[in-house]
């Protein structure tokens, strides 16, 4: 997007960041317009903008030039906005500065070179970046005549986690259930800056850093209505679905508990991502709905008869939008109504509950009292509007065909509106004249449906709990409660005293049984003396003896073979020991098992060689645990875990070696694991020689292509390899 190259990490806020194999390399800040890049390649862009500036005259290097002040465009141009391509020329030089050139970038130069005749001089001489512009060239300035420091990387534990060194960034690759926890400036001077698991170093002098890799601290993620999860924290957790209870929906998951509400609170969809620093508990959120009182409700029209008239009511005459004016302190006169809004059958609260009036039961009926506190009604025979402060007039409805009702007094009247223009008002009446007009009541609608939102509720899992004890008796019955909510759910016949108790060993618990009822429950094992009450026996761990340590030596001569070494002296205070090495079993792709090798020791000279033989080129990637076992007065001690692969070694020396020979030997040897798995189809998803870096693979030797014929069965050269390192010994 023509984004102009800033520092922005550290400086602003509210970027994107693009990652490629879990590694950042662009920063983005879409409000400014500007873009960062990876530490490594920063010099890179600074020397190529400063070719374009002076190569091709394009003066918005480091400011903003209007299109009057741009070159004329060439035919091969398309546009030049004329913003500025850096932020500044601080910024352009402090880059050219921290990311000197390399060798790849000199490499890259030559090529150019070869294709188009002409180099970029800002990569052989970067000090011209100053001079350029009237400036003196910092003294400590990296030239391709002023070599860089050496910069050395490794990792404390390659079991835990390995490094890979391009330039003057150090990537950590953690192994399964570890992270990066810092690192060491083992010699020589330098300052790292830490990003994740890049270290961008920038060396005084030839250095060494030590990666630290640490267990990753577990993790779990319990909920209220699932299965709890367990991780890593850091982790990214998917959320379970949860069953709701009836008549509600699950919503999501909550990090508290959330009582009644009406406001849907912040919640955690199920089937998202959710970030797990450290363990916790989430709550199941549901949805449910039921009917409210609201005083502020709108009146709606009653069509239909009621099997109780109480309640609140405005009595209208619709044609007209007319309603009874019930706050007159004198009823019964002309012009007793109110024009009012009716619109789908509903009349606001604003424009009703000034007017209303409210239907209680009484004596031989229903009263009618008003806002102005008066009773109303007839006990006369002739047409009138009776209205009394103390005595309730007694009333009776009835709900007519056409919607309209009739509420008749106890004289015999009927509640209507008068039509006529003279005379218009709401009056009891025994007139059957057309000029008296039939009645609607609308009735305050109290009762509202409303969606609520709790962590309290419960879909009654089968987390049960027995809390009411019986007898042991074929009758007994107990309540069985839910333990997420204290519900009772039913009553069974599981008595819980009197029991003639069992107990039935099953691999890590045993059975309780009754002999006399049909309870059952699981329950762990309780120890007493090494042994549990079902028979079951506890098994003793072995001591880990920490100070035994075991190196490793690898072997290259007919096959492939590991040799571990033990001190003699370290093992003097044991009667016996013996090494175990576990290897992963692989069909395919898949991990199946894992099969252990049981290795004698060989006594030679000051110590004790334990030798795994066997290791076939296809399992170059297979990392081979070992542990020493021993015994002493008949306990049982064990070594902490060595972990090492044919792929440890070769990568480890390609990063910390600087024999050219030593270099193209673990390259090839990483080369033709990996064609051996691709003939073999093993593990071809995890090539050996997968994270081999550029200048890694340039250490290679060359090969010869071969072309085998469809039908061969099998390829000779591969299988009877020509290998110039037959009984070299390489050791660590």
């Amino acid at each position: 997007s023509n984004y102009t190259f800033a520092d922005i990490v550290g400086k602003v806020s509210g970027y994107t960041t693009t990652s490629i194999d879990g590694v950042p390399v662009i920063w983005c800040h879409k409000n400014t317009a500007t873009l960062e890049v990876r530490d490594h390649i920063k010099g890179d862009i600074a020397r190529i903008l400063l070719y374009v500036y002076c190569r091709w005259g394009q003066p918005n290097l480091y400011t903003n030039v209007t299109g009057s002040k741009l070159p004329a465009m060439d035919s091969d141009d398309n546009t030049n906005n004329g913003i500025r391509a850096i932020d500044n020329l601080e910024t352009l030089l402090r880059w050219c500065k921290e990311d000197p050139v390399d060798g790849w970038e000199m490499g890259r130069n030559d090529q150019t070179e070869n294709v188009q005749g002409n180099r970029n001089v800002f990569i052989d001489y970067p000090e011209f970046a100053w001079q350029i512009f009237g400036m003196t060239p910092p003294e400590d300035m990296v030239t391709p005549t002023n070599t860089a420091p050496t910069i050395t990387a490794s990792s404390n534990n390659t079991a835990y986690g390995t490094v890979t060194l391009i330039d003057n960034v150090i990537t950590a690759i953690p192994a399964a259930g570890y992270e990066v926890g810092g690192y060491t400036v083992v010699s020589g001077q330098a300052t790292v800056v830490q990003d994740g698991n890049v270290f961008t170093v920038t060396a005084q002098s030839d250095c060494h850093i030590r990666i630290h890799f640490v267990p990753r601290s577990t993790v779990t993620l319990s909920f209220s209505a699932a299965d709890p999860i367990s991780g890593y924290a850091g982790d990214a957790f998917t959320l379970p679905q949860a069953t709701a209870p009836e008549g509600c929906e699950f919503i999501g998951w909550c990090t508290e508990k959330v009582a009644e509400t009406a406001s849907l609170p912040t919640y955690y969809q199920a089937g998202n991502s959710y970030i797990v620093k450290e363990s916790i508990h989430l709550y199941a959120l549901y949805s449910y709905s039921k009917e409210v009182e609201d005083e502020t409700a709108d009146y709606v029209k009653v069509t239909a008869a009621p099997a109780d008239w109480s309640g609140d009511y405005v009595i209208v005459y619709e044609p007209a939008g007319y309603i009874f004016n019930s706050s007159l302190a004198s009823p019964n006169t002309r012009n007793n109504y109110k024009a009012v809004t009716i619109q789908n059958g509903r009349i606001t609260a604003a424009s009703g509950d000034a007017y209303r009036v409210t239907v209680a039961p009484c004596s031989k009926g229903y009263s009618i009292r008003t806002t102005a506190g008066l009773y109303i009604g007839n006990s006369s025979v002739n047409s009138g509007l009776g209205a009394s402060a103390t005595t309730p007039y007694a009333n009776t409805f009835t709900m007519n065909d056409d919607g309209t009702v009739r509420i008749t007094a106890s004289g015999g009247t009927t509640f209507r509106y008068y039509t006529l223009s003279t005379q218009r008002k709401f009056i009891y009446t025994n007139s059957t004249s057309a000029s008296y007009a039939d009645i609607c009541l609308y009735r305050k609608d109290l009762l509202r449906l409303c969606t609520f939102y709790s962590t309290e509720l419960c879909p009654h899992t089968d987390t049960k709990e027995i809390l009411t004890p019986a007898t042991c008796e074929a009758d007994g019955t107990l309540t069985v409660v839910c333990n997420a909510c204290g519900k009772a759910l039913s009553h069974v016949a599981v008595p819980a005293t009197g029991h003639s108790f069992t107990y039935t060993h099953a691999g890590d618990a045993h059975i309780v049984g009754c002999k006399n009822c049909s309870y059952t429950m699981t329950q762990n094992h309780s120890f007493t003396n090494g042994t549990c009450i079902c028979g079951a026996t506890e098994a003793i761990k072995p001591t880990v003896d920490a100070s035994i340590k075991i190196y490793h030596t690898l072997n290259l001569a007919n096959d492939i073979s590991v040799t571990f070494a033990v001190p003699k002296t370290a093992l003097s205070a044991y009667d016996s020991y013996y090494l175990e090495c576990t290897l992963p079993e692989y069909e395919g792709n898949r991990l199946t098992s894992t099969s252990t090798v049981q290795i004698a020791p060989v006594l030679n000279g000051s110590y004790y060689y334990f030798t795994l033989t066997g290791i076939t080129a296809v399992r170059m990637g297979d990392m081979v645990e070992a542990v020493l076992h021993m015994t002493k007065n008949g306990a049982e001690y064990i070594s902490s875990t060595d972990s090492y692969s044919v792929a440890t070694y070769a990568y480890a020396m390609l990063s910390g070696n600087t024999d050219s020979k030593m270099l193209a030997l673990c390259a090839d040897l990483l080369r033709y694991g990996a064609e051996a798995q691709r003939f073999k189809g093993y593990r071809t998803d995890s090539l050996v020689d997968a994270n081999m870096t550029d200048v890694q693979k340039a250490y290679l030797s060359d090969t010869e292509a071969l072309t085998f014929a469809a039908t061969d069965s099998f390829l000779g050269d591969l299988e009877n390899p020509t290998i110039p390192w037959v009984g070299k010994t390489l050791d660590l």
